[in-house]
């Protein structure tokens, strides 16, 4: 194909099933399609989240649209930042999180956000 090629699902659900098959068969074979699926399961899960807490309106209208945009114009590099630009999803599974769990994934957070800062330091160190 030339320039851009469209790897979205849109109305194909024949192209669903189609990448779900082939990344049954080889599921490490391509590491974005693997990122793309983590982020939809994410995305669903969140959603079901999300339809359990019952928000206000507008964090609906913001959520959905970020949502179908990501599924159906799905390019398995960028699900993943489509995923994380309607954060709203990460609150619906971070709130029924009590206790002490709450406060592992708190660390957690810092933990991974404190090694992403470093990793990020340190390529522009490494640049001339």
């Amino acid at each position: 194909s030339r320039g851009w090629p469209y790897d979205g699902i849109g109305l194909h659900v024949a192209a669903v099933q189609r990448t779900i098959s082939a990344y049954f068969a080889h599921p490490f074979n391509d590491l974005d399609k693997l990122s793309s699926l983590v982020a939809m399961v994410f995305i669903a899960l969140a959603l079901v989240l999300m339809a359990w807490w019952k928000p206000p309106a507008i964090v609906w209208l913001y959520v959905v649209p970020i949502v179908v945009l990501a599924v159906w114009f799905d390019t398995y590099v960028s699900m993943g930042r489509f995923a994380l630009t309607a954060f709203p999803l990460l609150v619906a599974l971070a709130r029924p999180i009590k206790g002490p769990a709450f406060w592992a994934v708190v660390g957690a957070s810092a933990a991974l956000m404190a090694t992403l800062f470093i990793f990020t330091g340190m390529t522009t160190l490494l640049t001339p």
